[in-house]
């Protein structure tokens, strides 16, 4: 018969999914599905010419023109959730860069090669 990890005697390795709480995952899950949801949200809310420029996968791109078609409050909730999903299949980190990057584009200019580091003696940030 095994003995449960928590009785065990064997020192437990303390890994970083070890330490972390279950209700931090569950708050981690649900910032996630927030942002997830905001997303579809702003997708749905482009014209047609934005959502071409984004460049979105066909699932995605198929799911946000299905969903801006329903009027219907509950079966456009019904439509936002198979929104998320699509999302949820794909590259979500470069879709929401490109989103960023669509409607503020200023986002996309790069920091300066050398940061900025103070100059005491001058009393100013200096490149």
């Amino acid at each position: 018969m095994a003995v449960p990890p928590s009785r065990s005697t064997e020192p437990v390795e303390e890994t970083e999914e070890y330490l972390r709480s279950r209700s931090d995952a569950r708050t981690e899950r649900k910032r996630a599905e927030d942002e997830l949801m905001t997303l579809a949200a702003d997708l749905v809310e482009l014209n047609d010419r934005s959502l071409g420029r984004l460049d979105l996968p066909e699932l995605v791109l198929r799911t946000v023109q299905d969903a801006r078609a329903i009027k219907a409050m509950a079966a456009r909730n019904r439509a936002m959730r198979l929104v998320r999903a699509a999302l949820r299949d794909s590259d979500l980190a470069l879709i929401r860069k490109r989103f960023r990057q669509m409607v503020d584009p200023r986002a996309a200019v790069r920091p300066p090669a050398f940061p900025a580091q103070w100059d005491p003696k001058l009393g100013i940030h200096v490149t």
